[in-house]
């Protein structure tokens, strides 16, 4: 997750991503072949994946303040585009699955799991009750650590 430094209470999943993967640059490098120092770096993917896991750390370790779980609003989209992330191959993934955790620290808390499910639309497990839900959309961008995104040829179009 970006650093605290940009004061927002907001993010997107688009501004997680763009942090992870923007340019570096690693000024110890030198080139064997020419000699020159310094280098600038980007990670990207080749491209889409068909499954993408992608965990968000909430956990704050630090001097100043201590250590604690981030509570900042992350958004995240039904279809992630991966345009900007890949060497530029063009393709969408859909959203399949949530992991939430509540709690307001890093030693306790609740797990439980929003699941795309066909027909039955979004549902969630927790613990032994299983229960439809309407928009899985809203309302969690305080509480999700994992989102869990499938590519299929039918979702690029």
């Amino acid at each position: 997750m970006p650093n605290r430094t940009q004061k927002r209470d907001e993010l997107s999943l688009d501004d997680c991503l763009r942090q992870y993967t923007k340019s570096e640059r690693v000024v110890d490098y030198k080139c064997e072949k020419c000699g020159k120092l310094g280098i600038e770096k980007k990670l990207v993917f080749e491209s889409p994946p068909s499954i993408a896991l992608i965990a968000l750390s909430r956990f704050k370790f630090g001097w100043a303040e201590g250590r604690g779980k981030d509570k900042r609003r992350v958004t995240y989209p039904e279809y992630l585009f991966w345009e900007a992330y890949t060497k530029g191959q063009t393709g969408r993934s859909r959203l399949l699955a949530i992991i939430c955790h509540e709690s307001s620290s890093l030693d306790s808390g609740h797990y439980y799991a929003i699941v795309r499910s066909g027909r039955c639309g979004w549902l969630k497990y927790d613990d032994e009750e299983v229960i439809k839900v309407k928009n899985p959309l809203e309302g969690l961008e305080q509480k999700w650590y994992m989102l869990l995104y499938e590519s299929r040829q039918d979702y690029i179009n």
